[in-house]
């Protein structure tokens, strides 16, 4: 019998999460502003370095090991990551080892180490890791969001701003028809917004909501990999991850290779922000 998660161990999954996550950063920053063997994926602009591909392996190694030390049998540990990585179990760890590629390998400090952990495909917490200035945000179901950076926890709530208050962050991506359908919204929002602004890394640009700089991100072809910490993050501290037609973000786990278009931000403000997500 195991007891992670248990009362007694509350802490557990966040030490095992922490750990694994700094693991996976201490690979980034050994390759970070150095010259980086990148392989293009579905377009020039798509593509995955040896960085992201050791930090994985890194990951992965760490998880197995901090599970089995909790008791948990290896047959019942599994992940879900970029690479083909797809080896669900009943405690599955979801795995961005390196969201932020681009900036990464041009050598600005717009990634992290995003790690999801899901118990029976019920996402129960989630860290969002920035390696070289050592931030992290990270949440548990039922207990809320924090950020802890400079040997602080301060506790996140998202907080609502009306539309014509509000700052828009959105990525516009590598991919043709996902620019147009995103561009296409931001113009439409122009007029009605603060400002609008392009900012990349899921997963960072998501977490930063909960400090309440930006009101709302927007994206066009986000995986679960992307997209699982952050929605765990987002959701405990006020705030919602939905599509474009104001559903909440339904995890399809037979299909961990699916697109999903996102919209994060408070409820009320997405409310308002609907109307303008028109692109034909």
């Amino acid at each position: 019998m195991y007891t992670l998660l248990m009362p007694q161990s509350e802490q557990e999954i966040n030490d095992i999460l922490t750990k694994a996550a700094k693991a996976g950063g201490e690979i980034l920053k050994k390759y970070f502003e150095t010259k980086l063997e990148i392989n293009t994926k579905s377009s020039p602009g798509d593509y995955v370095t040896n960085a992201d591909l050791e930090s994985q392996a890194v990951i992965v190694k760490t998880l197995e090991k901090l599970m089995i030390e909790a008791g948990v049998p290896k047959n019942e540990i599994g992940f879900i990551g970029e690479e083909s990585l797809n080896r669900q179990a009943k405690h599955t760890f979801i795995i961005d080892p390196l969201d932020g590629t681009s900036f990464f390998a041009f050598g600005e400090e717009v990634f992290t180490v995003s790690i999801a952990y899901a118990e029976n495909k019920i996402i129960k917490a989630g860290i969002v890791y920035q390696p070289t200035r050592n931030f992290w945000y990270f949440a548990e179901k039922n207990s809320g969001s924090f950020l802890y950076k400079d040997g602080k926890k301060t506790k996140l709530q998202i907080k609502y701003v009306p539309l014509s208050k509000s700052n828009v962050s959105l990525n516009i991506g590598s991919h043709v028809e996902g620019m147009r359908k995103i561009l296409k919204i931001a113009y439409n929002l122009t007029s009605h917004v603060v400002r609008i602004r392009e900012r990349g890394c899921i997963s960072l640009s998501g977490s930063d909501l909960t400090l309440n700089n930006y009101n709302s991100f927007i994206h066009a072809r986000a995986y679960l990999w992307d997209l699982a910490a952050v929605k765990i993050i987002l959701e405990e501290a006020g705030g919602t991850m939905c599509d474009w037609q104001g559903k909440e973000i339904d995890i399809n786990w037979d299909e961990p290779n699916k697109k999903y278009e996102l919209l994060l931000g408070e409820k009320r403000l997405i409310k308002e922000m609907l109307p303008y997500f028109r692109y034909e």
